[in-house]
């Protein structure tokens, strides 16, 4: 997989440079802006970007968008402030369905899934509120960020789990979240890595339950304006 997205990333920036005559940029982007969430699907374009590939290829990755979800990322691409994405399937899915609500086509395209995990999202608590097992979620302030891979967790959840009293907390922000959870704003916040990670280094762990579920799995993917090549 990460040789084939690999491949797949020398190739586009191929494109961008004129390069090969069968496909290219519209306009020519030697420098590759590319827009991706603090989450392990980014880690792979580091990598790359770290290596001989793009200057083999005649140019040069920029990993400047960052943003705390993989939705941003789509609308950093969206608005031509990114050639291209790191993002998960929920909100490219989101995306695609709400283009198609408005009698449109998404101008999205995939060049190849970079990351794959059924442990990259999970739930973490206060040990304080009482919350130890996903039941324990019932009446319950439950935070996530609106249209990600979150709220699709919190979806599936609802279903598998019978979880479906939760207090539904949604926000635009995740950083947001982040500081209603430290305040003890919220019982419990759906969170993914490294994220979660960063957070236990700040607090301590120890006061904290962590809950998960092998039902959810999430792929990353590598993906462009389909308007932008021809």
């Amino acid at each position: 997989m990460t040789k084939t997205a690999l491949h797949f990333l020398c190739a586009f920036g191929a494109l961008s440079v004129g390069a090969c005559t069968r496909l290219s940029f519209k306009r020519p982007a030697p420098k590759l802006r590319i827009a991706y969430a603090d989450t392990p699907a980014a880690y792979l374009l580091f990598a790359v970007a770290d290596s001989t590939c793009p200057q083999s290829e005649g140019f040069a990755l920029e990993l400047d968008r960052r943003s705390l979800v993989a939705r941003d990322s789509l609308d950093e691409m969206a608005a031509d402030r990114a050639d291209l994405a790191v993002t998960f399937v929920t909100p490219l899915v989101i995306a695609t369905s709400n283009a198609s609500e408005n009698g449109d086509a998404a101008d999205i395209g995939v060049i190849a899934e970079i990351y794959n995990s059924s442990r990259n999202m999970a739930i973490i608590a206060a040990r304080s509120s009482g919350i130890k097992r996903m039941s324990d979620l019932n009446g319950k302030r439950v935070g996530f960020v609106q249209s990600s891979a979150a709220e699709w967790y919190v979806d599936l959840l609802s279903i598998t789990e019978g979880i479906s009293k939760i207090l539904r907390m949604p926000v635009n922000d995740g950083a947001i979240n982040l500081d209603r959870f430290k305040a003890h704003h919220l019982d419990a916040l759906v969170i993914g890595q490294p994220a979660m990670d960063e957070l236990f280094d700040e607090l301590d762990e120890r006061k904290f339950s962590v809950l998960t579920t092998p039902v959810y799995a999430e792929a990353g993917m590598l993906v462009v304006k389909k308007s932008r090549i021809k």
